[in-house]
């Protein structure tokens, strides 16, 4: 897999590692998560809840329709830092690199640090799925532009159809043969843009792998460098040299 460019102005708004676990006792507590999470109380100023909410709808007797939302079970903890997010819930491990991105093996060595120690904690039995995604906002100065301009994947716009588009949301996903168990999702869509911006465009693309190993498998991170080896592939395949002329 190829390394990747490295971007003066990358455009990445969102930057991903996640681990989804399995344990072979009862998984830790959302209090046990908690507790964990307060060890890093100053890289991480904010914790929330991580909940489900219930909307239950009825009809009134004068046939107005009410809606209304209620938090249920409490399925995990959210820690918030200036420029980095740590998820933590029974059933996995995310961490988030929030913009400006750094590089790659910053955010890898941040992560592996945290993983570590929620493996000494709570020793999950195995990591069943992870994934590397990243999501990139890629702001055209034009108002109005044909898609293929900027990208190599897109939707192809049939002729007849003469008016101009102004939202667009298209998902592929992709598996590969040269690699069992590795799997791709690349969203492409427009997104909200300032007035003085142009066009925005989200490119997310998400690599994941299923497998079985154990957390502390001295290849658990090369697999992962595998990932984003295919995340870069997939991205420098998806735009155009047009594009990248925006990044420096």
């Amino acid at each position: 897999m190829q390394e990747g460019r490295h971007y003066a102005n990358a455009p990445i708004v969102d930057a991903v590692i996640d681990m989804r676990v399995q344990f072979s006792a009862e998984p830790p507590s959302v209090e046990a998560l908690e507790k964990f999470a307060k060890n890093y109380s100053d890289r991480f100023q904010t914790l929330t809840h991580i909940q489900t909410v219930r909307i239950d709808v009825g009809v009134g007797a004068d046939g107005e329709v009410s809606e209304t939302q209620k938090p249920t079970n409490v399925k995990g903890v959210r820690l918030e830092g200036t420029e980095r997010i740590l998820i933590l819930k029974p059933t996995g491990f995310t961490y988030g690199h929030r913009p400006p991105y750094s590089r790659w093996e910053l955010f890898k060595r941040e992560a592996q640090a945290l993983w570590n120690d929620y493996c000494n904690i709570f020793q999950p039995e195995s990591v069943s799925r992870h994934a590397v995604r990243y999501i990139n906002r890629i702001v055209v100065p034009e108002a109005q532009v044909e898609a293929d301009k900027y990208f190599s994947l897109h939707p192809n716009i049939p002729i007849g159809i003469p008016e101009a588009v102004v939202g667009m949301l298209m998902q592929l996903r992709f598996e590969f043969s040269d690699a069992p168990g590795v799997g791709c999702i690349v969203n492409l869509g427009l997104t909200d843009a300032a007035q003085d911006e142009g066009l925005a465009f989200l490119l997310d693309i998400d690599v994941f792998g299923t497998i079985n190993v154990a957390p502390r498998r001295s290849d658990l991170w090369e697999r992962l460098e595998f990932l984003r080896g295919v995340k870069n592939r997939m991205f420098e395949a998806s735009i155009t040299d047009k594009a990248r002329e925006l990044f420096k």
